[in-house]
Formats: C-alpha cells, sequence, structure tokens
C-alpha cells in the first residue's frame, strides 16, 4: 500500500518532516516506522509514544463565506471572540516536537488573518514539527514570501471548482483572488523548493461536473487535488448539496479513479474514492469492515483548545490544551475508549479526508 500512497496528505506531511532533518530519501522508511509502531501498540494493548499528527485550529475568524462551513464569515457571531495565545500556541509546539509528533495542520477559521502565523510557522519548524497551513489561499499573495522565509514548505488551499459561478457559490469569496492564491503558492515553489502544494475541493452537486478539469489543471503544475465528500450539516439542507443519482457518483469517481491511475495527481485514495457513492447516495458512513486509525494516529484542538481524537461532532471532547499537556491527554483512558470504538467503526462513522490516515496505515 505504502508504495501507492505518494500525494497522500499525510504521506507527504512526513515527507517534509523528512525534508526537514534533511533525510528526505527516508519517506518510506519513516512511514513503515509509524506503521509498525501502530500496529504493533493495537496488538499488543499500548499506546505509541504519542499522536503522530496534530490538527489545531488557531483561530475562529475567516476572511470567506463558505455555504458548508461552520466557521464561515456569516456564522462568525456564533463562533469565540478571540484567538488563541501565541504563548500557548508555543507551548503546544514544543510538547509536540517532544512526542514526536511529524505534522501539525494549522486551520481555523483563516490562520493568514493572525499577523503573528509567521511566528507560529516558526514555533513548529523550531520543534521540527512539520506546520501545513490550512489555507483559503485570499491572503497568500501578501505573505508568501515571508512565509517561505520562515520555514513554511507545505501548503493546503480549498479550492473547489474553476468555474467561477461554482467557486463563489461555494466559497463566498472572490474567485480572481483564490486563482492569485494558487499563484502565490507556486512563486513560493519557485523560490524556496521543496515546497508541497495541495488543493482540496468540496465535492457536491454543483461542482461535480468541473472536477476532471480541476484534476488535469492542477496536474499541469503540479498541485495535488485532494477531493472531500461533502459532509451533511445541521445547518444546511442536504439535498442542496448532495449528488442527485447513483449512476451519475459512480461515473464520476470511475473517471477520477482511471486518471489516479494514469499519473495524475490525484492524492485521495482508490479506497476514499470508490466509496463516495455510497456515502452521498446511501448515506452510508463507512464502507463494510472499515477499520479507521485515526484515533491511532491523530489529534484534533479546536479552537477553545479542546482535544478531540476526530473532527466528528459524534465524539467527545477528552482534554483541554489550556491546562492539560499534549501527553496527558493522548494517555487519558477516555481517549482509549474512543480509538477502541473508531477502529470498529462504532462511533457514527464519518467519510472525513483524515480517514485517509487508515488507508496511508494499513496494516501490512
Amino acid at each position: 500500500m505504502i508504495q501507492n500512497m505518494e500525494g497522500n496528505l499525510y504521506w507527504d506531511a512526513v515527507k517534509a518532516q523528512c525534508w526537514l532533518k534533511n533525510c528526505p530519501e527516508r519517506t518510506s522508511e519513516e512511514v513503515r516506522r509509524i506503521q509498525k509502531e501502530i500496529w504493533e501498540s493495537i496488538d499488543h494493548g499500548v499506546l505509541p509514544k504519542g499522536p503522530k499528527f496534530l490538527m489545531l485550529k488557531i483561530t475562529s475568524g475567516c476572511n470567506s463565506d463558505c455555504s458548508y462551513c461552520a466557521y464561515s464569515a456569516s456564522q462568525a457571531k456564533y463562533r469565540r471572540q478571540g484567538d488563541i495565545s501565541l504563548e500557548r500556541i508555543r507551548a503546544i509546539a514544543v510538547q509536540a516536537g517532544e512526542l514526536g509528533v511529524a505534522a501539525v495542520g494549522i486551520n481555523g477559521g483563516e490562520p493568514l488573518i493572525r499577523k503573528d502565523f509567521p511566528e507560529i510557522v516558526k514555533a513548529f519548524v523550531s520543534q521540527k514539527v512539520v506546520p501545513i497551513l490550512m489555507t483559503n489561499g485570499l491572503w497568500l499573495p501578501r505573505y508568501w514570501d515571508e512565509l517561505g522565509a520562515c520555514g513554511l514548505n507545505y501548503i493546503v488551499i480549498s479550492f473547489d471548482s474553476l468555474k467561477k459561478e461554482h467557486y463563489e457559490l461555494h466559497r463566498g469569496a472572490r474567485f480572481e483572488d483564490a486563482l492569485a492564491g494558487i499563484e502565490a503558492a507556486i512563486a513560493m515553489r519557485e523560490k524556496y523548493k521543496d515546497v508541497i502544494i495541495h488543493v482540496t475541493a468540496v465535492l457536491t452537486r454543483h461542482n461535480a461536473p468541473d472536477l476532471e478539469e480541476l484534476v488535469r489543471h492542477m496536474s499541469e503544475k503540479g498541485i495535488w487535488v485532494e477531493i472531500g465528500a461533502y459532509q451533511h450539516q445541521e445547518f444546511q439542507e442536504d439535498d442542496t448539496m448532495s449528488m442527485e443519482g447513483r449512476k451519475e457518483a459512480e461515473a464520476l469517481v470511475g473517471r477520477l479513479i482511471q486518471m489516479k491511475q494514469e499519473g495524475f495527481l490525484i492524492s485521495n485514495s482508490e479506497e476514499y474514492l470508490s466509496h463516495i457513492p455510497d456515502f452521498f447516495i446511501d448515506r452510508k458512513n463507512v464502507p463494510e469492515g472499515y477499520e479507521c486509525l485515526v484515533g491511532q494516529a491523530i489529534l484534533f484542538a479546536d479552537d477553545y483548545l479542546n482535544v478531540k481524537p476526530c473532527s466528528s461532532s459524534q465524539l467527545h471532547v477528552v482534554g483541554n490544551l489550556e491546562n492539560q499537556s499534549l501527553e496527558e491527554i493522548w494517555n487519558c483512558g477516555r481517549l482509549e475508549e474512543y480509538r477502541a470504538r473508531m477502529r470498529k467503526a462504532d462511533c457514527g462513522g464519518c467519510w472525513y479526508l483524515c480517514n485517509e490516515v487508515s488507508a496511508l496505515l494499513r496494516r501490512p
């Protein structure tokens, strides 16, 4: 499985960490080491030393108005006011380094609305933890050079379509600004080298016809495309976003899998793509016999520093990084109970992109 996972978000996170440690040739070896550690921990009933990946929301503010996001500008009145302090983020970075975390996905809201974001990048780079900027890209033209100089070498940009009307329907932002953000990421890669760029596209009925064009365009630019299935939200009527028919969904997935096999830069695993029709049409959250490894490898911290083993609303908070350490939360009993449930998909299930860690770390 590992040989076929080039472009997987978590594979690339390990690759970026190997670059940071000046040993890029060791990516496969490091992934195998993580894989072995996780499965030995499961088989022997012990925990890995710490999470391999951390997802950290550093702000609830945002400068776009995505139609399916609880952190959109129009939802701001329902969110907390104020950001996690830089001092606290630096402490988390030290803890992450000590526990051997490979990478931290820094998101929000929109991380670039924080003026101290370059200092946040430096905090994680200094601990040999790869900071992954998860951004809408709108303000990237302002900051790419400074961020590149700080050591940022991994950018994930939310970008759903090359059709202006579909992008703006989804994202509530100017299409031209989003394109400028992608060009800024390319400029960073040209100047600072070894910069990984992904775009993530949320698949809905609106942009489904656009995805093949998006993949071709981004592949020409050396940018990976990761396609996430629209997750049904309580505040959004499902039938406004979900694809309409199984045949339509199956045909799209078939074309995407074929494009991936032909070498186009689609970072999704075939397992993830192939389940999309079941998820969209039949509301079947996970495949039969699916074993979710997310709880064995990832922790999620929200903009209040509440920590969960998954971003799904179906699992509860297990700790808070304001008054507990990363290590304390990782080793708590409640989290271990959740891990066991998640491995058996006894948690309600979801089909978030973090499921791709399961494809990467599947038992050899």
